[in-house]
């Protein structure tokens, strides 16, 4: 058994709450470069140096890119922009109960993400 399949017997055979975020319902996190770019260049150095990366990034994903992680994070900090269902796990994953979402408002997650990082920014000026 591999050290990454290890890990995943651990949590699931363990007693904390799990909320699971499948890649299909991440993918609603699809940022497009231009409308990124418009909204954060020319607000700080900060937006440039983000635009920046992502542009000369080595995998290639230069004009749309899907921001996975803050899915999983607009989950927890706004619980009301997304569904979930319970359900259980297969015996080998320990028989019990997760909660498996099912919906997440994007477009509410694009809008805080590209709000919150102005706000911070101005905050520095």
């Amino acid at each position: 058994m591999s050290d990454r399949s290890q890990a995943l017997h651990i949590v699931f055979n363990s007693e904390v709450e799990m909320h699971v975020m499948p890649h299909n319902l991440a993918l609603a996190m699809e940022f497009d470069y231009a409308e990124t770019e418009a909204l954060i260049r020319d607000v700080h150095p900060l937006g440039a140096y983000l635009c920046d990366r992502w542009y000369n990034h080595l995998d290639g994903l230069r004009y749309k890119r899907w921001i996975w992680d803050l899915a999983i994070v607009s989950a927890a900090t706004h619980p009301d922009w997304v569904s979930e269902s319970p359900l259980e796990t297969h015996i080998q994953l320990g028989g019990r109960e997760v909660f498996y979402f099912t919906e997440i408002d994007g477009e509410k997650v694009k809008a805080d993400f590209h709000e919150s990082l102005i706000e911070y920014v101005e905050g520095l000026q």
